[in-house]
């Protein structure tokens, strides 16, 4: 039994080398629109004898203690826009401090952290249905948002290409960025703006993407952004950067119209959801 198995495996890993050799191509894996690049059969059928073996344990690194850490804060202290700084070592907090004013009872505002959190309610998004997939399209997701005339290709931008900023659209971030705030609708300007790339190739980074996300995410789950998050338990000490209460508390917002601050002004996340209708 145990050789007859053997021989099955063995002929079964010869023809789908032989036939995979020609579906896969001789030359080196490309990378994928979905992700890294895709190993050959021959990589995932090799035998157990070719593994790497576990290496050794390497000693732990010495702790951190307030005497090593000092010259490390005076340094930080220096730094004028710097307001915190806080050292975990081994899955505890060995060291915190404030500074030019700020304390730990005081609001900061994440900016950009905040499309983390976008990236995992658009997960839970996807695992409760609301989403069919990172494959789908903007033309699904977001219809009636395009002009007439608009590029086709940004109908066919999807869920993972603006997770990973690759749409392939003019960024809404650096020289853009005020233009864009100032616009009165910040999803069809997003959409708007031309295509500098292909979608799924070229980084591009730009928080319309993110917003665009948010945008999805309210008007398939039929609630606001913020107030996602604080139904799926993703607001530890996060609260509206412009009323200061917290993400449970958030008003909705009405959907298309354009909020005072984009998704990265949150002080950990604000009702910044103008998603199309």
């Amino acid at each position: 039994m145990w050789n007859r198995t053997i021989a099955r495996r063995l002929v079964l890993g010869g023809a789908l080398g032989a036939g995979g050799a020609g579906l896969l191509g001789a030359s080196a894996p490309r990378p994928s629109r979905g992700g890294p690049p895709t190993g050959t059969i021959a990589e995932h059928t090799r035998p157990a004898s070719s593994l790497p073996r576990p290496q050794a344990r390497r000693a732990a690194p010495a702790a951190l203690d307030s005497i090593s850490l000092a010259p490390v804060y005076a340094q930080a202290r220096q730094l004028p826009r710097l307001r915190s700084l806080l050292v975990q070592s081994r899955g505890r907090l060995v060291g915190e401090r404030y500074f030019h004013g700020a304390t730990r009872a005081g609001r900061a505002n994440i900016k950009s952290a905040s499309k983390s959190v976008i990236s995992a309610l658009v997960g839970i998004a996807i695992a409760r249905g609301h989403i069919r997939g990172v494959d789908q399209t903007l033309g699904e997701l977001l219809p009636g948002q395009f002009g007439r005339d608009a590029d086709p290709r940004k109908r066919a931008i999807t869920v993972e290409d603006l997770l990973t900023m690759r749409s392939g659209l003019e960024s809404t971030s650096f020289e853009n960025y005020g233009s864009w705030v100032t616009s009165g609708n910040w999803v069809r300007d997003a959409l708007r703006r031309p295509l500098v790339a292909e979608p799924g190739g070229s980084m591009i980074y730009s928080t319309g993407s993110t917003h665009l996300l948010s945008a999805i995410l309210t008007r398939r789950t039929g609630t606001s952004t913020p107030q996602e998050a604080s139904t799926r338990s993703l607001h530890p000490g996060i609260s509206d950067a412009t009323t200061g209460r917290p993400l449970a508390m958030a008003s909705r917002i009405t959907l298309g119209r354009p909020s005072t601050f984009p998704l990265e002004s949150w002080t950990a996340g604000s009702t910044n959801t103008s998603a199309a209708r």
